[in-house]
């Protein structure tokens, strides 16, 4: 028995595959403890935890940290005369022609952050050794200031740890509950912002992190879980949580990104290679891409302008547009969704929780595309006429009745959605029209037609469990650790022979931690891969490599990063230019066993479970209504229709159609 737990903005997802099949369960997230809905829906879905082989976690606690700035109080050792790398930056600005603007404040503010005399040079020659009297002396001011967290970073240190390891352990010994972040161990590789950034982040939610996850394997261990509590990291794979709280920045997109391992899952099983997963939830809208069944990776997460983490991170964008997203009039009466939420507390009006302001949520209400008189199967009770007072009040500011103004809301979220997607897409020279759009979350399959109708998207994918996808993409995840070392030297300057030692010495690392997680040897896989630019370029692209390094790719490293550089940007140098190679990556995967996408039978045509009028294309419409778990293999459904299951509502409009293939998921195309 395996469970997989994602806590998103509005509910929690539990998901348990046993040799009975799948069990799905939804509570309300409780934002202020999230470990409490977790424990909530374990006791409800009566789970023996003595018999639980993998718990596996997805969180967001660490960006909720640094968005509503709720993290630990940190403070910054530097070397002398770099006290402001965190308030320059890179130089530019989030807003260029608004001098007005001010941006964010640092995580760290000016007077937590503090200088250390010490040296190391670019070829990572200790010139000066640190003054450890100074460096206490600085720390325990800190700590008198209320500093309860400490990230050290010291120029050249990706090159050699020896300084950051020296203040470390003088501190340590000084004050040994104070939790301490060296960027050697977070980061070891140059650009002095990202290094520092990176590790500031690390300090701010570290504590955070710790907390939590140390109270929720109390919790679990007491109820008798006898493993270790396995988290989902930004870069797709799992780690136990000691690793997780070793690196706190790793889990910044930990929830989405256990969607986009679904989605790989979903790729392999239906043949779609090419993927836009959009992932509605109830406070935001993820998008993803699949390009060939493998997820787009980015080096570098920006959390806000100059909150940067430089990790490999699964690249996804959000956006404010969810069930719970507000809906709201300027002072000249135009229509504004987002971003602000109703999240779970006091969540849309319709719920009655608390909620006075119209969100997607009322609209859909409203219009009849959700279901008026209950969500979740009949577990929430929800009233409509507390939905349409509210949209119509909003609608009565610009003359519209609750109808009409709450298709304006859904015009609208649909616009930003769209709008979202061809910035992945177009943007980037990548045709929408080649991909099909993976329509999941709580929300997902509400908005998934029309967006892919406005895209020109034949193939709208619908998981046999929406709403708990990401739930879902936690039973589907390895273990990963992500390794690399700084190079950053031209290929023709470095033997194939230095560069694939380096490579080596990285897997063997990866080797040794997996083999202390108790990963047995067969069940180890290494991908390989290199950050690579052309001689006067700033920013390198990482590019994948077939396997182990070796001379003949040493040799055509140019052909290469051409290659991927022609894919990202549309346009790449014709013949061989030279190449630098700024680092090299090894991710080491532990394959963990994959539960089966269970096929459903073969059978008859459904019968609807009821008949209604619902407002599609501008119009009410009469509309069957089905129930998701009466729908059996190669069953076929012509829209107008829709279908209700736990944990989402599928729109069917005019004009497309619908068929469940052989594991239960809906394909959805046009007529």
């Amino acid at each position: 028995m395996r469970i997989g737990v994602d806590v998103g903005g509005t509910f929690t997802d539990l998901i348990v595959v046993s040799d009975g099949g799948f069990s799905l369960h939804k509570v309300p997230s409780t934002p202020a403890d999230p470990g409490a809905a977790i424990l909530q829906g374990v006791s409800e879905l009566g789970i023996d935890l003595h018999n639980l082989a993998l718990f596996a976690h997805g969180t967001t606690i660490t960006t909720n940290a640094v968005i509503q700035r709720k993290g630990s109080r940190a403070g910054l050792l530097t070397t002398k005369g770099f006290r402001d790398v965190l308030q320059i930056r890179r130089t530019t600005r989030g807003r260029l022609y608004d001098f007005q603007w001010d941006p964010p404040a640092e995580l760290v503010p000016r007077q937590w952050r503090r200088e250390v005399p010490e040296r190391t040079n670019a070829s990572g020659a200790v010139t000066r050794h640190p003054d450890l009297a100074r460096a206490v002396a600085e720390v325990r001011d800190l700590v008198e200031a209320g500093v309860d967290a400490l990230a050290i970073c010291f120029l050249n240190a990706y090159l050699n740890i020896e300084n950051e390891r020296a203040v470390r352990d003088a501190v340590h010994a000084a004050f040994p509950d104070l939790p301490i972040y060296i960027s050697a161990e977070i980061l070891p590789e140059w650009r002095e912002f990202e290094r520092t950034s990176t590790t500031c982040v690390s300090a701010y939610v570290g504590p955070v992190l710790s907390e939590y996850v140390h109270a929720l394997e109390t919790e679990l261990a007491d109820r008798g879980y006898r493993y270790d509590l396995m988290v989902m990291l930004s870069n797709g794979g799992l780690a136990r949580a000691a690793s997780a709280t070793a690196q706190p920045g790793y889990t910044l997109v930990s929830g989405p990104a256990a969607g986009v391992v679904a989605q790989v899952a979903l790729a392999e099983t239906t043949g779609l290679r090419n993927l836009i997963g959009m992932d509605i939830g109830g406070t935001s809208t993820d998008i993803s891409l699949i390009y060939d069944g493998e997820p787009y990776l980015k080096s570098e997460f920006e959390l806000e302008f100059g909150t940067a983490v430089s990790y490999p991170i699964i690249d996804i964008d959000s956006i404010g547009a969810g069930g719970g997203t507000i809906a709201w009039l300027d002072p000249g009466g135009l229509l504004h969704s987002g971003p602000r939420s109703a999240g779970a507390q006091p969540g849309p009006v319709c719920m009655q929780l608390g909620g006075t302001e119209p969100t997607v949520t009322d609209a859909n209400v409203v219009l009849h595309r959700l279901n008026p008189a209950f969500l979740l199967g009949g577990r929430i009770p929800i009233s409509e006429a507390a939905a349409r007072e509210a949209v119509g009040a909003l609608g009565g500011r610009v003359r519209l009745d609750a109808v009409l103004m709450a298709q304006g809301i859904l015009t609208l979220t649909t616009s930003n959605i769209v709008h979202a997607i061809r910035q992945r897409t177009i943007a980037r020279g990548l045709d929408p029209r080649e991909f099909a759009l993976v329509a999941y979350g709580g929300a997902g399959p509400l908005h998934g037609v029309e967006v892919a109708a406005e895209l020109g998207i034949p193939t709208v994918l619908v998981p046999r469990f929406p709403g708990l996808t990401s739930a879902m993409g936690l039973l589907f995840a390895d273990v990963r650790h992500d390794l690399l070392a700084t190079v950053l030297r031209e290929a023709t300057d470095v033997s194939a022979d230095h560069v694939g030692h380096v490579y080596a010495d990285l897997a063997e690392q990866g080797r040794t931690r997996m083999l202390a997680e108790d990963i047995p040897e067969d069940r180890m896989a290494f991908l390989y891969a290199a950050g690579l630019r052309y001689v006067g370029q700033t920013h390198e692209l990482t590019v994948p490599l077939p396997g182990p390094y070796s001379s003949e790719m040493h040799e055509h490293l140019s052909l290469l990063l051409r290659d991927v550089h022609l894919r990202e940007f549309g346009h790449a140098p014709d013949g061989a230019e030279p190449v630098e190679i700024v680092n090299v990556r090894v991710a080491c995967l532990g394959r963990m066993e994959r539960p089966p996408f269970d096929a459903i039978r073969v059978g008859p045509e459904p019968v609807p479970c009821e008949r209604r009028t619902v407002w599609l294309h501008r119009e009410w419409v009469e509309t069957h209504v089905y129930e998701r778990d009466t729908l059996r293999a190669e069953v076929r459904l012509r829209g107008p229709a829709i279908v209700e299951q736990l944990d989402s509502t599928t729109v069917i409009p005019p004009g497309w159609l619908c068929a469940v293939d052989q594991v239960g998921n809906l394909l959805i195309t046009r007529m």
